[in-house]
């Protein structure tokens, strides 16, 4: 009496990304293809598992950015300020990681800061305007590296003076004013430097008795 018992077999589809692994009949597996184990069904006979495994693509992409030392880079939910390269995970068209880089240059601002005198009928011209009032002004222009370039100018301002002369001279005497001998009842100008190394306005009222 011979009783012939059923043999029975299993597919199995699965789906893993690169970056991942599948246990099956003891192997760590990672790469697409067909797998066959063999065990041993409820009637004592051979019991054929087939595993179809489909390993999809992870992806990643690198950015290059450039800042500026005053400013900042959002990344992966975070403000990045300083040069470096940063990492964040999104999830690709085949439902795996894509493993997203940025490579992040952080370039210098710079601080200039410089002092200037000028006198007061003279006016400085600092970031388009004409200054005469002593204090501090500033300006921001580009650097070389294309980041501001914060400028701090500190004026002084220093005063101009002026002296009168009040002066007599009898008729037939002279007075030697500004490089000239003057005869002649009136007033006369001449311009010196003072100790401020500014103009000093020098008046001269001249009578000749």
């Amino acid at each position: 009496n011979l009783m012939v018992k059923d043999t029975s077999n299993k597919t199995i589809f699965d789906t893993i990304c690169k970056n991942q692994t599948r246990i099956f009949n003891n192997l760590t597996l990672n790469t697409t293809g067909i797998y066959r184990d063999t065990m041993t069904n409820s009637q004592g006979c051979d019991s054929f598992l087939y595993l179809h495994l489909l390993v999809k693509d992870t992806s990643s992409k690198t950015i290059y950015d450039t800042i500026c030392s005053n400013q900042t880079r959002l990344f992966n939910g975070i403000n990045r300020t300083t040069t470096g390269i940063y990492r964040d995970t999104l999830v690709n068209a085949l439902a795996c990681d894509s493993f997203l880089y940025l490579n992040l240059y952080v370039k210098p601002i710079s601080n200039y800061t410089f002092n200037a005198s000028i006198c007061n009928n003279n006016p400085y011209n600092f970031n388009g305007q004409n200054l005469t009032i002593a204090g501090t002004y500033k300006d921001t222009l580009v650097n070389a590296k294309g980041c501001d370039s914060f400028i701090t100018l500190n004026l002084s301002v220093n005063s101009t003076s002026s002296h009168t002369l009040n002066i007599s001279i009898c008729k037939g005497q002279f007075y030697a004013f500004n490089g000239q001998n003057r005869t002649v009842t009136g007033t006369y100008l001449d311009t010196l430097v003072n100790a401020m190394n500014c103009d000093s306005f020098v008046t001269l009222n001249l009578m000749v008795k």
